[in-house]
């Protein structure tokens, strides 16, 4: 996970509400310049040297993955990398790390005997749809749960950190420098999206659209 601390001690005045937080994933293309990390040795192969800096090759071609913990208002609290052909509920434990949350809201994805397993262990109660073809349907709090996994899965996949361009086509053939951006761009969405600024002859409104 690339939620470094001196992330967290950036955006630490934002006051994050942490209660109820939601996660979901999207896909990054990996432009053909961050391809070819060398191996870490003669018993490597490419799909391994790939894994290793959160490449995988997907029917559409190479991809990364992003899976994004934000909170109630849609702010980011972490992120994890995966190769793009990896399950998103394998980076769950460590993106709550550290995260007090008793309530975490997630599309289908999430709805496997081993994550409900780690949420119960944690005291964090999963408003998560069970699958179509599971055994049996779990109650959840559906209008709460649909609608916010909704706005979850919008958060991440249209999140103002694609108006990046280095960000929605993966460059770097390195994980760390590719998360190192994801953190600058993450803290200084952060802050746009706090930044208040008073309209002629009106009361302080949000910007959520200041240049940077």
């Amino acid at each position: 996970m690339f939620n470094d601390d001196w992330f967290a001690r950036l955006t630490a005045d934002l006051d994050l509400a942490l209660d109820t937080v939601m996660v979901d994933g999207t896909l990054v293309k990996v432009h053909q310049h961050g391809t070819g990390t060398p191996k870490a040795d003669a018993l490597t192969t490419p799909d391994d040297s790939r894994a290793a800096e959160a490449i995988g090759a997907i029917r559409g071609g190479l991809t990364t993955g992003i899976v994004a913990l934000v909170d109630q208002a849609g702010r980011s609290v972490g992120f994890a990398l995966t190769p793009g052909n990896a399950h998103e509920p394998h980076s769950l434990p460590a993106l709550l790390d550290g995260v007090p949350a008793s309530e975490l809201i997630a599309d289908q994805a999430y709805d496997a005997k081993a994550t409900l397993v780690m949420l119960a262990a944690r005291n964090i109660a999963a408003v998560i749809p069970s699958r179509a073809n599971g055994p049996a349907p779990r109650w959840y709090d559906r209008p709460w749960g649909v609608r916010d996994a909704s706005f979850c899965g919008e958060l991440v996949c249209g999140h103002p950190l694609k108006e990046f361009r280095g960000l929605a086509t993966r460059y770097g053939q390195r994980a760390s420098r590719y998360g190192g951006l994801l953190n600058l761009a993450s803290a200084l969405v952060a802050f746009r999206e706090a930044v208040s600024r008073r309209p002629a002859g009106g009361r302080p409104a949000v910007n959520r659209r200041l240049a940077l």
